[in-house]
């Protein structure tokens, strides 16, 4: 099994403004930049701000993440 998110090191990681709109057990769902996506609970770091239903402000996630979604 891989590390955990909060294993990685800084240059492994991204952050950005998001908005959580949206909660499920296992994912939240976050607008960033007028870009809605589903981001798994589980890779979500402990640094963020925003990780919960209503929240706005920091999300800290792998960098292969927000590569993925075009965020870096």
């Amino acid at each position: 099994m891989g590390r955990s998110v909060n294993d990685l090191s800084d240059d492994e990681l991204w952050s950005g403004e998001v908005e959580v709109l949206k909660e499920t057990e296992m994912a939240i769902l976050v607008d960033h930049e007028g870009e809605e996506v589903w981001v798994p609970k589980s890779q979500v770091h402990d640094d963020s701000e925003a990780y919960k239903k209503g929240q706005e402000g920091k999300i800290v996630l792998p960098l292969w993440l927000a590569e993925k979604e075009g965020w870096a």
